[in-house]
């Protein structure tokens, strides 16, 4: 975890969600962490010790899951100008998969990208692995940084999320592409 700050490689009972390098609010994240185990719970909680007893966790493997969330973000936004210049020099090393809905995906698209269903994983799943880089896409970048989270937890690694989603690529980019 060389990409934290050192006071972040010591992570113990005390400390405090709010200060973790983490992209979403505490709030969001630990939401999500919590439903991942299967919890519903409205008990506020501000340090990793009252998440570990909430989650009836050792401290230590909270800690662990912390990390392993903190690794996984590293490098997984990239912005419309890096998405650019890579179609344009190694397009055929770029896999784009938009998560939208399809009326979003029918309203704006970029071009070259596939439209990922549940019913369109499997056949896309060899592609996936054989990108250099996979980019996923959606309207703001919130549900595309999810799904990138999915991938990349599920060993594809090199997933990004496209910064902005297609709002941002259309106001930098490409400004034919219609804003919804």
């Amino acid at each position: 975890m060389d990409f934290l700050p050192e006071s972040f490689h010591n992570l113990n009972e005390a400390t405090k969600l709010a200060d973790l390098p983490l992209r979403y609010p505490t709030e969001v994240w630990c939401d999500v962490f919590l439903l991942a185990l299967e919890l519903q719970t409205k008990q506020s909680f501000e340090t990793i010790g009252d998440l570990s007893r909430l989650a009836k966790l050792p401290v230590a493997e909270c800690c662990r899951l912390l990390e392993e969330v903190m690794t996984l973000e590293v490098d997984i936004e990239i912005g419309p100008e890096e998405l650019k210049s890579l179609l344009d020099s190694t397009p055929d090393q770029v896999l784009l998969l938009d998560v939208r809905e399809p009326w979003e995906f029918e309203t704006a698209a970029l071009a070259g990208s596939h439209l990922l269903s549940a019913d369109r994983f499997e056949e896309l799943l060899p592609q996936m692995q054989a990108a250099k880089v996979v980019v996923t896409i959606c309207h703001h970048g919130i549900r595309s940084y999810s799904a990138a989270m999915y991938f990349r937890g599920e060993g594809l690694t090199h997933t990004r999320s496209l910064h902005g989603g297609l709002d941002l690529w259309s106001q930098k980019i490409d400004s034919s592409l219609p804003r919804y």
